[in-house]
This record gives C-alpha cells, sequence and structure tokens, in this order.
C-alpha cells in the first residue's frame, strides 16, 4: 500500500527520491553491533 501511495506522488517527492537512493559501499557481513541500549534493556528485564 505505502509504495503504490509513494509513486503517485511527484517525482521530486522526498519519498519518491528516498526510493531510488543508492548508498556507497556494502553492508558489514554478520550479526549487527550491539547498542548500548540493547544491553541496558537485557539488563533491566533480569
Amino acid at each position: 500500500r505505502w509504495y503504490g501511495h509513494i509513486r503517485r506522488r511527484p517525482p521530486d517527492y522526498v519519498g519518491n527520491l528516498a526510493l531510488h537512493l543508492s548508498l556507497p559501499g556494502r553492508r558489514s557481513r554478520g550479526r549487527p553491533k550491539t547498542r548500548w541500549n540493547d544491553v541496558v534493556g537485557t539488563k533491566r528485564h533480569e
């Protein structure tokens, strides 16, 4: 649903620009790095 909504907007709309954005480089392999907030959340539930 969201894709069709964005496609009907003008070509210079920010959402359309974001859909066709190509980022330089590649993602790193493996699991994402643990964030401080994730660690605090797990400690709080223990």
